[in-house]
């Protein structure tokens, strides 16, 4: 728990509470390069140079590709 910018509660709450912050975090962050590294492609960049711009291993543009595609189509079928 945050009170007043200070942590309270044992050390086990707060690293939870951290943890599920960063995990949080690194979602929304993978979420922007799967965006980002979409529009790229659809904008008609060479998907290698994607790949080399977001630190991607070889193929590695094509599994985040995929999974963006999968999400995409979970909510599209949500609404």
């Amino acid at each position: 728990m945050q009170l007043r910018g200070a942590q309270s509660g044992t050390s086990a709450d707060v690293a939870r509470h951290l943890l599920g912050n960063l995990a949080h975090s690194a979602g929304l962050l993978e979420r922007a390069l799967q965006q980002t590294a979409a529009a790229a492609v659809n904008a008609g960049l060479p998907p290698q140079d994607v790949e080399q711009w977001a630190g991607l291993s070889a193929g590695g543009l094509a599994d985040l590709l995929t999974a963006y595609r999968e999400e995409q189509q979970e909510e599209d079928e949500e609404w």
